[in-house]
């Protein structure tokens, strides 16, 4: 396996290496449909703007790029949002030592943390070095699209392979508590934990009850924070319906906000 360093890229330091890795892949081969390959300035911007929404990374060896594999949208409508598109390409001198694996490792996981449910991988076919390192890593074949491309002097076939990230159903109370972290009041920086608001998450299939606590029985925020509530956790992939519950408790005190909320409020 590699032993590279593997990093996020950054567009003024490897655009140049990343556009001489990719060239020979656009110029001399079908695997990219590119026509043109980018210069080291279009990669550079392709690396800042990818990277505001999705992780692009570098495998290097010093100051050495050896290979980078970046995932990005896999379609352009909302309710693709979830899935994510990956690619890795590994320069000519370095493949077969592991590098490809351990960026798409990598890059995996970075999508895994920040709840994409699919990765997409399409590949022109015939690539078997492709194809074995995609089904190595988990990745399993769900179609072929025929001649689907005009490239290099004949038509081209693309395969194309799915990784479920996150097994289905697998939403976790961890998962709830995270997207009650949202910032409910931008100027303090306050959010529904901090506040020592969240009581309780349960999770029963695709239902989700949030307990949460007021201080009093007619506190008039009480539908607002209920609304909140199943707006943040409702946008979380495998929720059907988010519950929220309200209960009094007298004895709520500051003492169960965070040390940062209590600085905002100045508690």
């Amino acid at each position: 396996m590699g032993t590279a360093t593997i990093r996020d890229a950054d567009p003024a330091r490897d655009a140049v290496a990343c556009a001489a890795i990719y060239a020979p892949h656009v110029e001399a081969s079908p695997t990219s449909f590119e026509e043109r390959a980018p210069s080291a300035e279009e990669m550079a911007a392709r690396i800042a703007r990818t990277s505001t929404t999705h992780p692009w990374l570098v495998a290097g060896d010093g100051g050495e790029v050896l290979g980078y594999a970046y995932a990005c949208r896999h379609r352009e409508r909302p309710a693709y949002r979830w899935a994510a598109d990956v690619s890795v390409y590994v320069a000519a001198g370095q493949r077969g030592q592991g590098h490809g694996a351990s960026l798409y490792e990598a890059l995996l996981e970075r999508l895994r943390r920040q709840r994409f449910q699919v990765a997409c991988a399409g590949i022109t076919l015939p690539n078997e070095a492709s194809v074995a390192l995609h089904e190595r890593l988990g990745f399993v074949a769900v179609g072929v699209s025929r001649r689907i491309g005009w490239k290099a002097g004949a038509w081209r076939d693309v395969g194309w392979w799915q990784l479920e990230l996150v097994p289905a159903g697998a939403l976790t109370e961890e998962d709830v508590f995270e997207a009650l972290e949202e910032v409910i009041d931008p100027e303090l920086g306050l959010d529904f934990v901090s506040l020592g608001l969240v009581y309780d998450v349960e999770i029963e299939n695709e239902d989700v009850y949030v307990t949460f606590t007021l201080t009093t029985p007619a506190c008039p925020i009480g539908p607002q924070v209920s609304e909140q509530m199943k707006e943040f956790v409702g946008d979380l992939p495998g929720v059907s319906a988010v519950h929220p519950k309200m209960v009094f408790d007298p004895a709520w005190s500051p003492e169960m906000m965070t040390e940062d909320a209590k600085f905002a409020l100045g508690f």
